[in-house]
């Protein structure tokens, strides 16, 4: 079952219905790289925040090791931005801002 990162969203890639191929926002590829390569094969562990209106699970998810917080690490690299409706979800929503803002500093992707 997916885990939607808690005051964080991304760039998605759309499947169109009628030729089936992909639609990549502007970086979709790019964080889906970045997410994955943090964290495919490796000891996560899912701090399970809340559920949203449609049932999908909220969370945040902390590289074990070091202790990184994948959500910040996304946004801190500009390839993400604040969710507003779930933000509130997150246990370090300071963390999240001060990454998105030192991005949007630096004018990150």
């Amino acid at each position: 079952m997916p885990l939607l990162l808690s005051g964080v969203v991304t760039p998605s890639v759309r499947r169109n219905a009628q030729t089936g191929a992909e639609e990549p926002q502007p970086f979709a590829r790019e964080a889906k790289y970045f997410a994955e390569s943090r964290v495919l094969h490796r000891t996560v562990r899912a701090v399970l925040e809340g559920v949203d209106k449609s049932g999908a699970l909220v969370g945040t998810i902390m590289h074990i090791s070091a202790e990184i917080n994948l959500g910040a690490e996304l946004l801190r690299a500009g390839l993400g931005r604040i969710a507003d409706w779930s933000v509130q979800l997150s246990s370090e929503p300071a963390l999240l801002r001060q990454a998105e803002a030192g991005a949007k500093g630096a004018r990150l992707n």
